[in-house]
C-alpha cells in the first residue's frame, strides 16, 4: 500500500523520494495498490536505511567504550 511505503521511508513523500532517488512529485503520482517494482524498491531503500542506521550505533557504541571500528587504529598485541 502507498501510505505504508511512505511511512516506511520517513512518512512524507519528500523522505520517500530521497530514499529513492527520485522526485516527491513522483512518488506523489504512485498508484495505490504500489506495483511490485515500486515495492521492491521501497524495501530495498528501507533495508539500506536500516543497515546504515545499525552501522552508525555499532560504531557510536564502540567509540563510547573507547575502541575503534577499523584495524589500522588498534594498538600492536
Amino acid at each position: 500500500k502507498k501510505s505504508k511505503a511512505i511511512k516506511l521511508l520517513g512518512g512524507t513523500t519528500r523522505s520517500a523520494a530521497e530514499a529513492l532517488g527520485v522526485t516527491f512529485q513522483a512518488v506523489s503520482k504512485w498508484p495505490d495498490p504500489l506495483p511490485q517494482r515500486i515495492s521492491d524498491r521501497v524495501l530495498g531503500a528501507h533495508a539500506r536505511a536500516k543497515e546504515k542506521s545499525d552501522r552508525a550505533k555499532t560504531a557510536a557504541y564502540s567509540m563510547k567504550l573507547g575502541h575503534s571500528m577499523y584495524p589500522s587504529t588498534w594498538p600492536d598485541g
